[in-house]
């Protein structure tokens, strides 16, 4: 089969998510925790790690977030897949 009649597969683009972008194609980590712009969590092999990532502000975050309401409730976002 040459290369010409490989499918065609649509890579992933994460760009919009920020500082989290390298964790959500981290196949170590199996889940992501955003508790505000400067502390993002992640879980790996069943613990939880602080991570040195941060957002570079609040609105930077409810960008990537998008409309979250004011009670500061966290917010759910599950990576396609």
């Amino acid at each position: 089969m040459s290369t010409a009649q490989l499918p065609q597969v649509q890579a992933h683009d994460y760009s919009e998510l920020g500082p989290i972008a390298q964790l959500v194609t981290n196949p170590q980590v199996t889940e992501i925790m955003v508790m505000g712009a400067r502390d993002i969590y992640v879980e790996i092999g069943g613990k939880i790690l602080l991570t040195p990532l941060s957002f570079a502000s609040d609105e930077e975050l409810m960008v990537v977030g998008g409309e979250t309401d004011r009670r500061r409730e966290p917010v759910v976002r599950r990576a396609p897949g």
